[in-house]
């Protein structure tokens, strides 16, 4: 984004942005594993317990992450104000499978959900479509390789170490 200068102000990444319904927020990351649950050769136990393994690392983060924030501010955070707390509390529940059944479930159609994309096409300009075109490419490419683009800063060194300690 430029300001009234032409002065770039700020960069704004979209690359993993998507719109949802909002009862997604409270959900966590089906993508923790990198691989669908349909997609996992070693059956639901063995994806679940690698998932929830993952899930509480990710947890743990994020709850330390609130808590700085908070702490800048200040003020203790309300568990309701957690993210962290309704995203554990959506697994617990089971609302988490109820949404990751929405998000890969076809609720307009008995179209196979891996073609239905393809009846948007349409709506697309060719420029959009060659980007798009691109884009698939590079993420093909990017996942035969499965190689995370960071390395772990001091922050989540610490924040690994007390995970295991």
């Amino acid at each position: 984004m430029v300001n009234e200068s032409e002065n770039f102000v700020v960069v704004v990444d979209w690359e993993f942005m998507y719109t949802a319904s909002v009862e997604f927020t409270d959900a966590p990351p089906w993508w923790l594993l990198l691989e669908k649950l349909e997609y996992w050769t070693k059956g639901f136990d063995d994806w679940y317990a690698l998932y929830e393994s993952r899930l509480r690392v990710f947890l743990q983060v994020m709850m330390d992450s609130e808590a700085d924030a908070h702490q800048i501010r200040n003020k203790r955070p309300k568990e309701s104000q957690r993210l962290s707390s309704r995203m554990r509390h959506s697994l617990e529940s089971g609302d988490f499978w109820i949404m990751y059944a929405r998000f890969f479930g076809s609720d307009t159609s008995d179209d196979n959900i891996c073609d239905v994309w393809k009846k948007r096409l349409h709506l697309l300009e060719p420029e959009e479509k060659e980007i798009m075109k691109k884009h698939v490419e590079l993420k093909i490419q990017k996942n035969e390789t499965r190689l995370l683009c960071w390395d772990p800063d001091q922050y989540t060194l610490e924040s690994m170490a007390r995970m295991e300690a």
